[in-house]
């Protein structure tokens, strides 16, 4: 279901965790390589999924869409300046996967089945996981290490340390 849902857009970017979607009127899902958040000029979108650094890029992203366009954002922002999208009643969209069992919502059992559908997708090898990096067991030593790849900017995807 979900992956039916995803395949009406089309994805236009992926840089620093920034995915750029269109939504197409019933085409399959294409990819464009192009590097908007660079200094390219590109047509606007409708829609951005922003997925980490949001803050450091929100200008950009503000620009790159359609007026009233929506952006999905996962991570924090303090002082988050909302009256940017105004002008183009742009729409903002949070989401947090705990928020169905911190407030006991009425769909609460959705998480569940969202996450069983991922998990038959990663069982028939549809989607694979966001591992970038495998630091070993835990210990000082790694730690460390994995926290300087984090901080240098250069990290894609999850670190991973394991022995807890």
């Amino acid at each position: 279901m979900l992956n039916r849902r995803l395949q009406t857009f089309r994805h236009l970017h992926a840089c620093s965790g920034y995915f750029r979607l269109e939504h197409l009127p019933g085409g399959a899902c294409t990819h464009w390589k192009a590097p908007p958040f660079h200094g390219a000029r590109h047509e606007p979108v409708d829609y951005v999924a922003a997925l980490t650094q949001t803050q450091q890029h929100y200008t950009q992203i503000v620009e790159s869409l359609k007026p009233q366009g929506a952006i999905g954002v996962i991570d924090d922002m303090a002082g988050l300046d909302v009256m940017a999208l105004k002008s183009k009643a742009l729409s903002l969209h949070w989401e947090l996967m705990f928020t169905r069992s911190m407030f006991g919502t009425p769909d609460m059992a959705e998480q569940g089945k969202l996450l069983g559908h991922v998990a038959q997708l990663v069982d028939a090898g549809r989607i694979r996981t966001t591992a970038g990096a495998h630091f070993g067991t835990i210990n000082a030593a790694n730690l460390l290490r994995a926290h300087a790849w984090i901080e240098s900017g250069k990290a894609q995807g999850k670190v991973v340390l394991e022995g807890f």
